[in-house]
């Protein structure tokens, strides 16, 4: 995935790594890009307005290479933007799934989740055993875990994996946070806990994406848009027709 053209399959998931992880590319493969795209308007690298190619062209009129890599940098930042509003959890989220992440995040978003679903396990699991309630806040960080693994594949385009964690990995987990979990009867005991904690898991992500999806709403609109007014610029011999 190159960091001055737009992932193969662009989705929320995807942008979000791109604006926030992906190296640079070289500003040749941007420029390169840009083209094979049929990009005709595009940000000026001063006053982020947009300035008119040639139509058909795909040189932009004559800006730099460089120019071009900084107008994917200003989609990146138009993409930062847009989640800067969220809050701090739902940010803490996409940047713990989808972007790197330290150790503040992490705790910030475990927090959010921990306190949501105990909450919800009280709600639907009033009768809940003490000693099970104990070992939520290290099973709500497994979740954490194991959502981040299930998920990276869309990131790529691929199909999220199964949120029904590895119960020997689960319980190697948790011991290695000095607990220990019975997964045994995990269906009677755990299986509702567990469904819990990463429905809490997903609202905060769905919350995390929302902007990211409008971004790409518009960032399309507005290609479209551009595409239709260089077909119009077209003679009518270049459009095919007679």
């Amino acid at each position: 995935m190159s960091r001055n053209c737009m992932p193969p399959v662009i989705t929320s998931r995807s942008i979000w790594y791109w604006a926030h992880v992906e190296p640079s590319a070289s500003v040749m493969d941007s420029a390169v890009e840009a083209g094979r795209l049929g990009i005709q308007r595009r940000p000026s690298g001063l006053s982020g307005g947009w300035k008119k190619t040639k139509a058909g062209h795909t040189d932009f009129g004559g800006y730099s290479d460089n120019s071009a890599s900084i107008w994917w940098e200003q989609q990146r930042m138009d993409v930062r933007a847009s989640v800067a509003s969220l809050p701090f959890f739902a940010r803490a989220s996409g940047m713990v799934m989808y972007a790197e992440f330290g150790q503040l995040e992490l705790k910030q978003l475990h927090n959010h989740i921990y306190r949501q679903a105990m909450q919800s396990i009280r709600d639907n699991l009033p009768g809940l055993p003490p000693e099970q309630r104990a070992q939520v806040l290290d099973l709500v960080y497994c979740a954490i875990c194991h959502y981040h693994q299930a998920i990276s594949p869309t990131i790529e385009g691929g199909t999220a994996r199964s949120m029904q964690p590895e119960l020997s990995q689960l319980k190697a987990l948790m011991a290695e946070r000095g607990n220990k979990i019975d997964t045994r009867r995990w269906s009677r005991q755990w299986y509702q806990i567990w469904n819990l904690i990463i429905d809490e898991i997903r609202q905060v992500d769905s919350m995390a994406l929302a902007p990211v999806d409008g971004w790409i709403q518009e960032y399309f609109d507005r290609h479209d848009g551009n595409s239709r007014n260089s077909q119009k610029e077209l003679p009518a011999s270049a459009l095919g027709n007679t």
